[in-house]
């Protein structure tokens, strides 16, 4: 899914701990991408890159992929939850093990739940943050829902 130019790019440094854990968990999830430094500058038609944000929603952690700003109502609606609120960067790093604006969707110690914005099904290739700044890993729509057993739903409120 990406060129020469990406695995050269890994090869050349060791990625953070962080990264190289879901690395793994996505190796052992048969998925095609694998975390590199990017998303490429441009990124060619079809391509988007997209956000992660962490919740909680009934004291359990909550990951959401959009390509804006998630609306905490529209996730309380699809969960079915009395409240969702954002958690604040420490506690998502210790939920996740990951940097906060960098979670990616898999590669946790622990379960947590995945959100995916329906809206991020008309490109052909998401550059979704790998779990450090700098990180990213290429994936389809369809492969995200299937490696994070992500519940689909529209709550990405676009930048």
């Amino acid at each position: 899914m990406h060129g020469d130019y990406y695995a050269a790019a890994m090869s050349t440094s060791s990625p953070p701990a962080a990264v190289q854990q879901v690395a793994a968990a996505l190796a052992g999830l048969g998925a095609a991408g694998t975390p590199v430094p990017g998303p490429p500058h441009p990124l060619p038609d079809g391509q988007s890159a997209v956000r992660t944000h962490v919740f909680e929603a009934a004291g359990k952690p909550l990951v959401v992929v959009c390509a804006g700003h998630p609306d905490p109502v529209d996730l309380a609606g699809v969960l079915g939850a009395e409240t969702v609120r954002r958690v604040p960067p420490p506690v998502a790093t210790l939920w996740t093990g990951q940097d906060p604006g960098s979670v990616a969707p898999v590669g946790h110690a622990e379960p947590v739940i995945v959100v995916i914005d329906i809206n991020l099904a008309q490109p052909v290739v998401l550059w979704v943050p790998a779990g450090a700044p700098g990180y990213a890993f290429p994936t389809t729509y369809s492969e995200l829902l299937r490696i994070t057993a992500g519940i689909a739903a529209e709550v990405g409120k676009l930048p």
